[in-house]
């Protein structure tokens, strides 16, 4: 996805300069994630391009590229290899977040069943069961790296456990 139509073409040669500058760093530090440049650079740009559209004036050549510096990066890329279905990043994923996702959901939910059983949903939608035109849909194509990546995950298991309880109400 290139920016092109929103930014000029010196702008948009020095956000993929930058865009390749931060993904070689974390392949470097990550090398069998399988995360492509390409795929890299379509996650960011897409967050790209929704910052500069939710922006009341177009974002000056500068705030631009200090957005690219601000995403959590090492958090996307973790995030795409995982929606990839990298087991790597997988286990990586689960040896850093589990514990964290669990006390969220401990400290949200009502019981300890409730926060094991949305602990179970919530890997499961971050995994991806379900398949659309030959493709896993994880919930993780949807982290933009604009936040923190254990903010997100508390956001997703809140919704999660607001739709478990929606749903019992309908039952």
């Amino acid at each position: 996805m290139e920016l092109t139509p929103q930014i000029g073409n010196d702008l948009q040669k020095a956000c993929d300069e930058k865009i390749a500058e931060i993904y070689q760093r974390l392949y470097t530090n990550e090398p069998n994630y399988g995360v492509s440049l390409d795929c890299f650079k379509t996650s960011v740009n897409s967050t790209l391009c929704r910052f500069i559209a939710a922006s009341d004036a177009r974002p000056s050549d500068r705030e631009i590229l200090t957005f690219l510096d601000q995403l959590q990066s090492e958090d996307l890329y973790l995030a795409l290899a995982c929606a990839a279905g990298n087991e790597r990043a997988w286990w990586d994923f689960d040896r850093e977040h589990r514990s964290f996702m669990q006390r969220v959901a401990r400290q949200l939910a009502r019981t300890e069943v409730d926060a094991e059983e949305i602990i179970g949903v919530v890997y499961e939608q971050l995994y991806g069961t379900r398949i659309v035109d030959g493709q896993r849909q994880s919930k993780f194509s949807s982290y933009s790296g604009r936040g923190n990546l254990r903010g997100w995950l508390r956001t997703v298991i809140w919704h999660s456990l607001v739709d478990r309880h929606r749903a019992g109400h309908d039952e």
